[in-house]
This record gives structure tokens, sequence and C-alpha cells, in this order.
């Protein structure tokens, strides 16, 4: 985790540009799309607060 709490999840996010690669990878190696952060976001939350498709859909497999 950073100073903020952000794992590399939440890296991967900010830096996707649409790409999908890494966050899959993380997750598939355990990263947890739950983990809270600082600020109380979670990776799931924010790809979903962000409204960009291109990142929320490597989150679809988790309940809203």
């Amino acid at each position: 985790m950073d100073t903020f709490g952000n794992t590399p999840l939440f890296d991967a996010e900010f830096n996707s540009k649409g790409r999908g690669d890494l966050i899959l990878l993380l997750r598939g190696l355990g990263a947890d799309p739950l983990a809270v952060n600082a600020s109380g976001r979670t990776p799931v939350g924010l790809a979903r607060r962000i409204g960009n498709y291109d990142v929320a859909k490597f989150f679809g497999d988790l309940p809203a």
C-alpha cells in the first residue's frame, strides 16, 4: 500500500487507459477488489464511481 492506502490494483485502474491486462493479472493473483484505502474507497467502488466502462467491466463478476 502507498501512503494513501492504495494497493497496486488501485494504481492499475488509475493507469489502465482502457486496458485491463494488469487489472486482470492482479485480480488473478488474488488482489482484493474490496480493499479499503485511507479515503474509504475500494478498487471496485472506484471503477463504478468513475463511470468508466473500460475499467468497470473488469469487476463485473462482483455484486453491485
